[in-house]
């Protein structure tokens, strides 16, 4: 995760601040803030949990996708149903 000075993810929800152990629970709730988000299919809602410049690496396919557009766009062309 980059930064928690007002940008980068969890900043425009309100989640970088306090001491370490905070972080760490509002690290948990960003995760949860996002699979929700994929869960709902709330792409516009998604992208707002990921850094501009995220990767993500699928070892199994050996795909990388770099950037938030890359990975949104992905997970918005996945087949239904969505497993829960």
């Amino acid at each position: 995760m980059r930064g928690c000075a007002g940008i980068g993810p969890g900043a425009e929800h309100g989640l970088c601040r306090g001491p370490l152990v905070s972080r760490l629970v509002d690290a948990t709730l960003l995760v949860r803030g996002l699979y929700e988000a994929y869960q709902d299919r709330d792409w516009k809602l998604a992208a707002t949990f990921l850094h501009q410049e995220a990767v993500l690496d699928m070892p199994s396919t050996a795909e990388r996708l770099i950037g938030r557009e890359a990975i949104i766009s992905f997970q918005a062309a996945y087949p239904e149903p969505w497993a829960s």
